[in-house]
C-alpha cells in the first residue's frame, strides 16, 4: 500500500523540478524521507518513512532525520544562507507595460529560470520568458504575481502587479 503514496511523492517532485531523470527524482524522494521510523521494518528494509513536506511547503519533519553516514568535506548551510538563497530566488516584477488588451511584464533575467504567473491566485501561465505577455481580460481589480521554480519547489510570491481599469500599478515588494 505504499506505492500510491510514493507515486504521489514522485508526481509532486516532478511538478516542482525541471529534471525528469529517474536518478534525480529517486534521490530527491529518498533524501526527504525520515530514517529509522518504520516499526518492524524487516531485515532488508531501508527503514525510511516517506516525507514530502520539507521539499514542498518549507515545513520540516517532526523529528529531524539523522545525518547521512557519508562523509562530506563541505560545511552545512547556515540558516541565514538558506534564507538569503530563498530571498534571492524570489522574483520581482520590475515593470508592467500595457499593449492593447495585454500586458508585458519585465522579470529578472536568470538563465534557465522557469516562471509561474498567477492571476488573482490562480496559475495562468508557466514560461521561461523574462518578458511574458499576458491577456488582461475583464475585471475591476486584477492582481498578478510571479513565482520561480526552484530545485526545492516554488519561490515565495513576487511583488504585486495590480490592474485597475486602464491603470497598471507595480507595487514594491
Amino acid at each position: 500500500m505504499a506505492s500510491p503514496h510514493v507515486a504521489g511523492a514522485v508526481a509532486l517532485t516532478l511538478a516542482s523540478t525541471r529534471s525528469t531523470s529517474v536518478g534525480t527524482i529517486s534521490t530527491s524522494v529518498v533524501n526527504s524521507a525520515s530514517n529509522n521510523r518504520v516499526g518492524n521494518a524487516g531485515d532488508r528494509s531501508p527503514n525510511r518513512l516517506l516525507y514530502i513536506g520539507s521539499a514542498r511547503d518549507g515545513s520540516a519533519p517532526s523529528t529531524p532525520a539523522p545525518p547521512a553516514a557519508t562523509p562530506t568535506t563541505s560545511r552545512p548551510a547556515s540558516a541565514s544562507s538558506i534564507v538569503s538563497a530563498q530571498l534571492a530566488a524570489t522574483p520581482r516584477v520590475a515593470t508592467a507595460t500595457r499593449v492593447g488588451n495585454a500586458m508585458i511584464l519585465t522579470l529578472p533575467t536568470t538563465k534557465g529560470a522557469v516562471y509561474k504567473i498567477y492571476r488573482d491566485g490562480k496559475l495562468v501561465l508557466t514560461t521561461r520568458s523574462s518578458h511574458p505577455r499576458l491577456v488582461i481580460g475583464k475585471g475591476k481589480r486584477i492582481v498578478f504575481q510571479v513565482r520561480t521554480v526552484t530545485p526545492t519547489g516554488l519561490s515565495p510570491l513576487s511583488n504585486k502587479v495590480i490592474v485597475v481599469g486602464t491603470r497598471i500599478i507595480v507595487k514594491p515588494h
